[in-house]
Order: structure tokens, then C-alpha cells, then sequence
């Protein structure tokens, strides 16, 4: 059996150490890497350091407004509740407040890992629709760059002319 390619840096933030090491120990073989937290006050510093595609955070994180400080710092960050109580209210508030999915505790390997699997999927796309818009950007400052350097030099090219024009034109 050929081994399933890993992709994917996923950082965790629980103030269960039980549930840090279980997560770790069940996503490690599917992705690149794994960084975990016990307190959400390090999360922005892991954000820039280890650049996770996706944030696994402790719904009792929410109350501490956690999720809009994580979209204000990258608004293109996936967050993924973890939630011991399964209380669709909070889940559909979670969601429109921008986490993309919610993991119930206990969790269901197979769920969790096909939820990890999008969420990482998501992460890339937006990645890659980040890089294409910078790179669409580039070029249209390239092109009108170019286009102010061809108008100057037209401008220079007419200049020359008039000059050549206004010398023969001379007695």
C-alpha cells in the first residue's frame, strides 16, 4: 500500500493537554506538521512563526472572542471549533462569526480526519487565490508602468521632433 502523501500545518489550541496530545497523536501521520497550545494568547505569535493552514481552537476560546482576533490578524485563516458541548446554537453563531466547521468532543475519527482533510484543502485554495490576485496585481502595475514609460517616451520621441522641425523650419 502506497503511503498517502501529507499535507497540511494544523495548529491546536486547547486547554485540555489530553486533548492536545490525542490530536496530535491522531493527526501526525496524515500532516506536515503539528504545533499545539494550551493558551490562546500565543496563537498570533504561532500564526506568524509557523504559519498553520488550519487553527484548531477550543470553542470556550470563542467567549474570549479569540476567532475575530485570528480573522483580524489573517482574514484568510481556517478555524475549526473543537467543542465538548454540541449546542448548534453556538455551532451556527461560530460559523457566521467565520470558523468553517466544528469538531465535537469526543470526535469521530474518521469525521475528524475528513475535516482536517478540507479544511487543509480550503487553506490552499485560498492561498493559491491570494497569490493569483498579488500576482494579477503585479502585473497590472507592471503594465501600467510600462504604459507611463511608453507615454513619456512618446512625449520624449515628439519633443525630439518638434525640435528636428523647428531647426529645418530655421532660415
Amino acid at each position: 500500500m502506497m503511503a498517502m502523501e501529507k499535507k497540511g500545518k494544523i495548529l491546536i489550541v486547547d486547554d485540555n493537554e489530553d486533548v492536545l496530545l490525542s490530536l496530535n497523536m491522531l493527526l501526525k501521520p496524515y500532516v506536515e506538521g503539528i504545533r499545539v497550545i494550551n493558551t490562546p494568547e500565543r496563537i498570533i505569535g504561532m500564526m506568524d512563526s509557523f504559519m498553520p493552514d488550519v487553527i484548531m481552537l477550543d470553542m470556550n476560546f470563542h467567549r474570549d472572542e479569540w476567532l475575530e482576533k485570528i480573522l483580524a490578524h489573517n482574514p484568510k485563516s481556517v478555524v475549526l471549533f473543537i467543542t465538548a458541548y454540541v449546542d448548534t446554537e453556538k455551532a451556527v453563531r461560530a460559523i457566521k462569526a467565520g470558523a468553517i466547521d466544528f469538531i465535537p468532543k469526543p470526535w469521530d475519527r474518521n469525521k475528524l480526519l475528513d475535516t482536517v482533510k478540507s479544511a487543509v484543502e480550503l487553506s490552499r485554495e485560498r492561498k493559491l487565490d491570494s497569490s493569483d490576485s498579488q500576482e494579477k496585481e503585479s502585473e497590472q502595475n507592471m503594465y501600467q508602468n510600462l504604459n507611463m514609460n511608453q507615454c513619456s517616451e512618446s512625449k520624449s520621441i515628439a519633443s525630439s521632433e518638434d525640435v528636428f522641425a523647428r531647426m529645418n523650419a530655421l532660415p
